[in-house]
């Protein structure tokens, strides 16, 4: 029994040796001190993520949808976000259901005008219309990613640019000869579209980094050439004297009714050339608007 007693004590007295020797040889060994508090920094670190990473999906999954998430550059960037999140905050589709019914009401009872009541119906989906085109012309010019300028770009080129041209070139001897360009321009973007989709090589992502920039300015400046040709209210003069040929008339069917339209040839000189050109009238007075281009009208005017 005595043995017993004096070898538990022994292994005892080991032990508390070696419980006061592991705190010197942690003092001798500051490395190890600072690995593990290191380990320990790293591990409550990732616990921290994690904790943010999974309030921030929470969050992002009760976001609401905005118009346009193509980040653009500097304070513009925080600008049309703020836009953004106003424009869908003053159209949730409650108010915009019973909107449409008081327009509705209101046109039919009010107004009885025709235009003014579509114009009066659609105005919540033209101004975020118009808030997709400016930020889309925004993110064109400024965006961060080459991939939505590049998308921003050809949508751009293929709705309001052909238009805003159109009306820039309206009553110009040009006329039908742009319609029929822009066919075939049509055509070729659609098609390189499509072919950079689903190719998407090297190549074309080169392209786009190389030619991004320039094809996006020409772009903006073709269309404010063209919204100034169109809209600026340039000098005006008058050409007495056109010569018409019979006017032909076509019949066709508008809302359950018979309607007719006459198409008037008129031959007449300015500028000491010859201009042959289609009018909906014989009047004799033909207005020539002096832009970039000549616009010939022959309106009667009220005196």
């Amino acid at each position: 029994m005595k043995r017993g007693r004096g070898k538990s004590g022994a292994n005892q007295s080991k032990r508390a040796q070696q419980g006061q020797i592991k705190p010197e040889l942690e003092k001798l060994n500051p490395e190890k001190q600072s690995s593990t508090r290191h380990n320990s920094k790293r591990q409550g670190s990732k616990a921290n993520s994690t904790k943010t990473n999974s309030s921030e999906t929470a969050q992002g999954s009760h976001k609401p949808i905005i118009l346009m998430q193509m980040p653009i550059k500097g304070r513009l960037g925080l600008l049309t976000k703020a836009i953004n999140r106003s424009i869908f905050a003053l159209f949730p589709w409650g108010y915009i259901v019973l909107s449409v019914c008081l327009v509705l009401f209101g046109t039919q009872v009010i107004a009885f005008d025709f235009a003014w009541g579509m114009a009066l119906l659609f105005s919540p989906v033209l101004l975020v219309l118009l808030w997709a085109l400016i930020g889309g012309f925004l993110v064109m010019l400024l965006g961060e990613d080459v991939g939505d300028r590049a998308l921003c770009l050809v949508l751009f080129v293929l709705m309001p640019l052909p238009f805003m041209v159109m009306m820039a070139v309206l009553n110009t001897v040009y006329f039908d000869v742009f319609m029929d360009v822009m066919k075939m321009i049509y055509i070729v973007i659609l098609g390189s579209f499509v072919y950079g989709v689903i190719k998407q090589t090297n190549d074309i992502q080169c392209f786009l980094y190389a030619w991004i920039r320039p094809l996006s300015v020409s772009a903006a400046v073709l269309f404010v050439l063209a919204l100034i040709e169109a809209t600026y209210p340039y000098p005006e003069t008058e050409i007495w004297g056109a010569n018409f040929a019979p006017c032909e008339t076509e019949e066709y069917v508008f809302k359950g009714a018979v309607k007719s339209r006459q198409t008037c040839v008129a031959l007449f000189r300015h500028k000491g050339e010859r201009v042959v050109m289609a009018f909906p009238d014989t009047y004799p007075v033909i207005t020539v608007r002096q832009g970039l281009l000549d616009h010939f009208t022959n309106e009667r005017k009220a005196h």
